[in-house]
C-alpha cells in the first residue's frame, strides 16, 4: 500500500503543472497580468525573442549615439585646437610689438643721446642760406 502511494505521489508530480512548466502556473489568480514569483517557469520563446531583438536595437541606438558623440567631441578638438593656435598667434603679435616698442624705445633714446650729447653744435639749415649770395 504504502509503495503504490508513493508510485501514485510520483506520477502525480511528474504530470502535474510544476513539473510540466505550464506556464499558466505562474500566473497570480488576483490579477491576471502579475506573475506569481514562486511559480514562475520562464519566458516563452516569442517573449525571448523580442528580448532579443530589443536588444539589438538597443546596442545599434548605442552605437549611433556613441558614433555621434565621436563626432561632437572630434569637432570640439578641432575648436580648441583652432582656439589654441589663434592664442599662440596672438600671444606672438604681443611679443613683437613689446620687442617693436622697446627698440623703438631704445632708438629713441639713443637719437635723445646723439642730438643733446654728441651733435649739440650741429649746422643748422640757416648756415648754408649765407653762401652763394654774392657772384665773383
Amino acid at each position: 500500500m504504502t509503495l503504490q502511494d508513493n508510485i501514485e505521489e510520483i506520477q502525480n508530480h511528474l504530470a502535474s503543472d510544476i513539473l510540466t512548466e505550464n506556464a499558466e502556473v505562474g500566473r497570480s489568480y488576483i490579477a491576471p497580468n502579475r506573475l506569481r514569483p514562486d511559480h514562475y517557469k520562464g519566458m516563452p520563446i516569442e517573449q525571448q525573442q523580442a528580448i532579443i531583438l530589443e536588444q539589438a536595437v538597443q546596442r545599434e541606438v548605442k552605437l549611433t549615439m556613441a558614433a555621434a558623440e565621436k563626432d561632437i567631441n572630434t569637432s570640439y578638438d578641432v575648436y580648441a585646437e583652432s582656439v589654441r593656435k589663434m592664442g599662440q598667434y596672438t600671444d606672438a603679435e604681443v611679443r613683437v610689438m613689446e620687442e617693436n616698442l622697446q627698440l623703438a624705445a631704445s632708438q629713441s633714446a639713443s637719437k635723445s643721446f646723439l642730438t643733446t650729447q654728441v651733435y649739440k653744435n650741429s649746422v643748422d639749415p640757416s648756415f648754408f642760406d649765407q653762401f652763394g649770395k654774392t657772384s665773383r
